[in-house]
């Protein structure tokens, strides 16, 4: 069984090879293309936090039409075969608990106690995961042809509602200033957060011939935003051109390319972060950590975003699957999963922000 240091190499592996394809002198790309936006299990449920942004950032590099993954076990009980030669990849989460004279409790039931009872509590941890192929490494599509044709129009439908309701949500983020600081747009045509003031500055969206950069734009500066101490608390002392800008820089992007998979808005990389990211492909390939480390911290931006904006708010989390898959309660079985122990952990230890959520 590979554990999460095997894990973190496979992760430290897709994004040297998605950062290879950069071209620092002109390189619009998206990050994810639009029919790479989200990733769900066949049994509909839909990927969170770094695993959206792996799974699509993989879809993507693959070229995968369908965004939906299945383990071995769930495939074999729809009688789907995983293509020879194919390989999968895994997908991560964290089980905490709180534990104090061997009993254990839940971290919202931690959260609820008196601050003075608190620090008795012990916080533990592990890594579970499991592995998952995309249903283009298997023959779902020779064996359930009506199935995949009804699964590709479910994408193309969520897609379209998911990028009308989380632009609603930027532009109201803006007009009626539900973000947590200032949003300012300017007939200028820099964006930039200022941590001193504590504001966002941005150019209006009638400036942009693509409103997607807008919004990516937008997406970007928010992410910088969320790192101030009173929030989710990141490193943000670099100044220009030290290694702890680039990296603030590369949390940055990443948080962007989680918002683009969350609201289906496909966004380019930022042209004065193309260099920074091409840099960062040896330092990941020395230390897998690097990236994982980075995608935790973006998820949490994203996740605060999309909790305080209200990006998904409006969207339905139910797909139906049972209408395009009639035999999809056969999966209701829980799968097994593989764990590892405390500190052998591939997404990091948790902000120390109560604004986090796991």
């Amino acid at each position: 069984m590979a554990d999460a240091r095997e894990v973190a190499q496979r992760y430290a592996e897709l994004f040297i090879a998605k950062f290879d394809e950069i071209d620092p002198n002109g390189w619009k790309k998206p990050w994810i293309s639009s029919n790479a936006t989200s990733a769900w299990n066949i049994s509909g449920r839909q990927y969170t936090r770094s695993n959206r942004l792996l799974l699509s950032v993989l879809c993507d590099y693959k070229g995968w039409e369908i965004p939906f993954f299945m383990t071995w076990n769930q495939a074999n009980k729809l009688g789907i075969s995983v293509i020879k030669g194919e390989k999968s990849f895994p997908v991560v989460w964290f089980r905490e608990w709180y534990e104090k004279d061997w009993k254990r409790i839940s971290p919202q039931d931690y959260l609820s106690l008196p601050p003075d009872e608190q620090p008795n509590w012990k916080r533990k941890y592990i890594l579970s995961y499991n592995n998952v192929f995309n249903i283009g490494q298997t023959n779902f599509k020779t064996e359930r042809p009506e199935q995949w044709k009804a699964l590709e129009d479910k994408v193309k439908t969520v897609i379209e509602t998911k990028i009308r309701c989380s632009s609603e949500a930027f532009d109201k983020a803006i007009s009626s200033q539900t973000w947590l600081c200032p949003i300012i747009q300017n007939d200028g045509n820099s964006a930039f957060y200022s941590m001193k003031e504590d504001r966002i500055v941005v150019p209006r969206k009638e400036n942009f011939p693509d409103q997607r950069d807008f919004y990516g734009t937008l997406s970007h500066e928010m992410v910088h935003s969320t790192g101030i101490k009173e929030r989710l608390d990141r490193d943000m002392s670099g100044m220009f051109g030290t290694e702890s800008y680039a990296r603030e820089e590369l949390v940055a992007e990443l948080g962007s390319a989680i918002l683009s998979s969350m609201t289906g808005i496909t966004t380019s990389i930022k042209e004065d972060n193309l260099q920074y990211l091409k840099n960062w492909t040896e330092a990941i390939g020395n230390d897998p950590g690097i990236i994982t480390g980075a995608v935790s911290e973006a998820a949490s931006a994203a996740e605060l975003i999309d909790r305080t904006i209200g990006i998904s708010m409006q969207l339905s989390k139910d797909l139906k699957m049972k209408e395009i898959i009639p035999d999809i309660e056969i999966l209701s079985e829980k799968e097994p999963v593989k764990s590892r122990s405390r500190f052998d952990v591939l997404d990091y230890e948790p902000q120390k922000s109560k604004s986090r959520s796991l």
